[in-house]
């Protein structure tokens, strides 16, 4: 009797507990996640799964057209664990600026880009006004204004106002131990699960009860119960004749360049989240230039405006943006002229004469396009990823981004890195001009009618590669090619 009454007081106890998980499959692209009675998330857990998994106490999930709703039974219901699918990726919106996810990585940053962390695979990037910090598998490394440190496999090499002081011995084992020291810091302090599960319990305790987290692959949007009202964007268009040149100048919206199928540009502006004050859009058109500015007189706490311009053949197109994210797809312009700070830049099947892109910790996604004059690509740590190019001349120039390109065809070429590694592959040109400090340079199945190389410690390796003359000069540096010849023979060189 002791025993059966003990085995009901165990089921009695562990039922609740082995009850208290739900599964939601998600079927539809796209969801509406609500949050009513929930006082606080203890875990979050992102893995390789179509489901959503919620153990709590008891709650009331449905699951409707878009739309999932989660209702604690009692007010404040504690979630004990919140799993989510590792390949959606999440955007968080404060009033002070943007959280953005996806397992393993997140950026941060403030709706003027003044401030942004960012954890990727390529590393951890932390900039602070003008202050620059990058821990990478490779090293840490610091710019602030005129001086940079570099924390490397190398040593440590100082730099200031042109003049550089490398440590030797003493300088490669305090590099070791501030790597490991930096990175393992670093790592506890940016864990992504952490800020998400903080974020969202500030939420849900009405610290910031305009809170909205978007989920971009999948789309589930989480918002709070009292927020039921969904802000619709206001939608405005414009119509201008006669343009031939656009001139832009953003803060932190998003801008997009698509073909029109008139000959007029026509400009969408949707307005999601605009302030009352302190913020005005200036358009105009200036005989056959449309000149349209950004202007933000005082601190905006949230702004979320996108601007798409239809466009026929333009001579030329320039955009600056801080944020700004820049998308140019199918369009013909002379001249294409791109900068931000932050933002990423993707652009596909285009055709033009010069096109010149800055950015400094956006990335850069080029394919298909078609510059016969110039192609100029510059980033601070932003990685570039192009393919399927045909230029005259092409400059490309990196400070701790990498760069990996495919099918890229050259005239004259100009390479130039201080530690970001530059890999191609069915690639040729003329003539191949590389300078590194400490980046290295690879190659497969290119052509290359010269190639001269100089670094102070960055490799050059070729495999399978056509390459008439050749030159390299390092300080520690090797080049190690694998030449295939007229004939289709090897020839393995090393210097």
């Amino acid at each position: 009797m002791k025993k059966i009454t003990l085995a009901g007081f165990l089921l009695i106890c562990f039922l609740p507990a082995f009850g208290a998980s739900t599964v939601l499959t998600l079927n539809d692209p796209s969801y509406n996640l609500e949050f009513k009675n929930i006082g606080k998330i203890e875990s979050i857990l992102f893995e390789e799964t179509n489901s959503m998994t919620i153990e709590s106490g008891p709650l009331k999930a449905r699951v409707t057209k878009e739309k999932i709703r989660l209702e604690g039974e009692k007010p404040d219901t504690v979630i004990h664990k919140l799993i989510l699918p590792a390949g959606s990726s999440f955007t968080l919106l404060r009033p002070e600026g943007r959280i953005w996810f996806k397992n393993g990585e997140y950026k941060i940053e403030t709706e003027d880009g003044h401030n942004i962390i960012e954890k990727s695979a390529s590393g951890l990037y932390i900039r602070n006004d003008g202050n620059v910090v990058k821990v990478t598998d490779k090293g840490v490394f610091i710019t602030s204004e005129d001086e940079k440190v570099d924390i490397s496999g190398e040593g440590i090499v100082i730099k200031d106002n042109g003049e550089e002081v490398r440590l030797g011995l003493l300088g490669k084992l305090i590099s070791l131990i501030t790597r490991k020291a930096v990175s393992h810091s670093l790592e506890s302090a940016f864990r992504e699960t952490d800020i998400l599960r903080s974020s969202l319990n500030d939420l849900l305790s009405e610290k910031v009860p305009d809170f909205t987290i978007i989920k971009g692959d999948n789309g589930i949007r989480i918002t709070t119960s009292e927020d039921e009202e969904v802000r619709v964007p206001v939608i405005e268009t414009y119509y201008y004749k006669d343009i031939d040149e656009i001139d832009l100048s953003l803060a932190s919206s998003s801008v997009a360049f698509l073909p029109a199928d008139r000959d007029e540009v026509k400009v969408t502006v949707i307005k999601k989240f605009v302030p009352e004050t302190g913020y005005k859009i200036v358009m105009k058109q200036k005989g056959k230039t449309l000149e349209m500015n950004e202007q933000i007189s005082r601190s905006v706490k949230r702004l979320s405006v996108k601007f798409i311009f239809e466009i026929p053949a333009m001579e030329k197109i320039s955009v600056k943006g801080l944020s700004s994210s820049i998308n140019v797809s199918r369009v013909d312009s002379s001249e294409l002229f791109l900068e931000s700070l932050s933002g990423n830049m993707t652009l596909f099947e285009l055709k033009g004469q010069e096109i010149t892109l800055k950015n400094t910790s956006g990335d850069l996604y080029i394919k298909d396009i078609r510059f016969s004059d110039s192609t100029t690509l510059a980033t601070v740590s932003g990685d570039m990823k192009i393919s399927d190019i045909k230029t005259g001349s092409m400059t490309l120039k990196t400070t701790s981004g990498d760069v990996k390109g495919e099918m890229v065809t050259m005239k004259e070429a100009l390479f130039t890195t201080v530690s970001g590694d530059f890999y191609f592959r069915k690639s040729q040109a003329e003539s191949l001009e590389f300078r590194s400090t400490s980046g290295d340079i690879a190659g497969e199945d290119c052509s290359f009618g010269r190639f001269n190389g100089n670094s102070v410690s960055g490799d050059a390796t070729f495999r399978g590669c056509r390459i008439e003359e050749k030159s390299f000069s390092s300080v520690s540096g090797d080049l190690d090619v694998t030449v295939i010849k007229a004939t289709h023979t090897q020839e393995d060189v090393k210097a």
